[in-house]
């Protein structure tokens, strides 16, 4: 049981929040009503199920009252970035790149190993609430205003692998109508060479924006098979790789690596500074029950995902870090 609290992280409010999403689910996801007709009673928890047996279950797992629509919109299995853009942020290891919430000062003295003096900055803060009067961040724009204020440049907390970035290039075997990561952070889809398209002028012709970003320096994330086809493809010597793998590889594998799900999407990153894969807590619940890891989606209203097995996630277990005090999923096999 997680009892220690770290970055925010109340054990007891991360499992309230499962329960709300739960109560959630049972009340408006047919999905999960579905279960308690099944049973022919009423369910505390739902079903645990294996992600790869709810692909086609997209009509089932959104609420009632905004169903899936699949003429108006696209799948939903492919989310808003939200997950990538956290697991890139985890994966760096930076307090800026976490919050988004510093400038370049502090920016550099995470990449070099220290943290910002919160008490200096609460000083300047004031200091400038001061001189600009007692309204001066009650809105998110004022926020802006002040910050700009404080370190004299917009503050975007984009520090990824010990320095800055400027672009997201994910490997993907279908493209995919996204530009931007938020932020201001430019995205690219990169299609591999598995991908089905009419033939390789058709591929390098897509691929056209996503290798014009790299040169400009870019994190370029995939599998360790993907990235092997379509690196020196790309010829970019300012990449910063970030693998994606399933949990087991992830857990055996050293340096960058998130872990990926196709119905969960990206849910765990190796924080460097500890070497430990740290769950993206603030988006995923994580637990044991009946020897199986299941994940619930906190944030997720489109599907709702409760109780769900990752894939290769035989014999993981949820501890904490003893560095961090946040949840870190770990292998319980020798």
């Amino acid at each position: 049981m997680l009892t220690l609290t770290g970055a925010g992280f109340s054990a007891l409010r991360w499992e309230a929040a499962r329960r709300r999403t739960v109560a959630r689910a049972f009340r408006t996801v047919p999905f999960y009503r579905e279960q308690w007709a099944v049973a022919g009673r009423v369910l505390d928890e739902p079903v645990p199920v294996a992600s790869e047996q709810l692909i086609d279950q997209l009509f089932r797992l959104c609420p009632l009252g905004r169903p899936f629509q699949p003429s108006r919109e696209p799948t939903l299995w492919s989310d808003d970035g939200t997950t990538l853009r956290v697991a890139i942020n985890a994966a760096s290891d930076s307090r800026t790149a976490t919050h988004a919430v510093f400038g370049r000062e502090a920016t550099a003295q995470a990449s070099s190993g220290r943290r910002p003096a919160v008490r200096a900055l609460s000083d300047r803060w004031a200091a400038v609430r001061a001189a600009s009067g007692p309204a001066a961040a009650r809105t998110v724009f004022d926020r802006a205003v002040v910050l700009r204020a404080v370190f004299g440049h917009r503050a975007t907390g984009r520090a990824v692998f010990g320095r800055r970035w400027t672009a997201v290039l994910e490997v993907r075997d279908a493209m995919i109508d996204r530009r931007w990561l938020g932020r201001g952070v430019p995205y690219a889809a990169l299609l591999s060479p598995k991908a089905d398209v009419v033939n390789e002028e058709r591929r390098a012709a897509l691929n056209r924006r996503a290798t014009e970003l790299a040169t400009s320096g870019a994190v370029i994330v995939g599998t360790r098979n993907e990235l092997a086809d379509v690196l020196p493809e790309i010829g970019a010597a300012s990449l910063r790789v970030l693998h994606r793998a399933g949990l087991a590889d992830a857990l055996g594998m050293a340096g960058p690596v998130v872990a990926y799900d196709p119905v969960l999407g990206y849910y765990a990153a190796r924080m460097p500074s500890c070497g430990h894969l740290h769950l993206l807590w603030r988006l995923f619940h994580a637990r044991v029950a009946d020897g199986a890891l299941q994940l619930t989606a906190l944030r997720r209203r489109r599907p709702v995902l409760c109780n769900v097995i990752p894939v290769d996630a035989a014999g993981a277990a949820v501890e904490r870090c003893p560095r961090h005090h946040t949840p870190i999923l770990t292998t319980t096999t020798a």
